[in-house]
């Protein structure tokens, strides 16, 4: 008999420098497609925003990724940081 799994790994890439990080989510709680999270990047050393590719979204490119966040499709997220770090300082 085989047993169903309840996690799910996701891949979290990083806006900055676009490290990949895999993370297990509970099925239960899985979010909508391009899902941004943000959490602590180990290659930028601070905490930024990830783009979300769950294990069976397999139309994502990380060369596509990257034109996005080049055209600008993100800037948004980078002045909410910025608005951010300056309240915590």
């Amino acid at each position: 008999m085989i047993k169903m799994s309840k996690v799910t790994i996701s891949n979290f890439y990083c806006l900055c420098c676009f490290r990949k990080m895999p993370l297990a989510r509970r099925k239960s709680n899985m979010r909508e497609k391009e899902h941004l999270k943000k959490i602590y990047c180990f290659g930028c050393n601070r905490e930024v925003n990830h783009y979300e590719v769950r294990e069976f979204d397999a139309d994502f490119t990380l060369d596509n990724l990257k034109a996005r966040v080049r055209s600008g499709e993100f800037d948004m997220l980078k002045t909410e940081e910025k608005k951010e770090s300056i309240q915590w300082n």
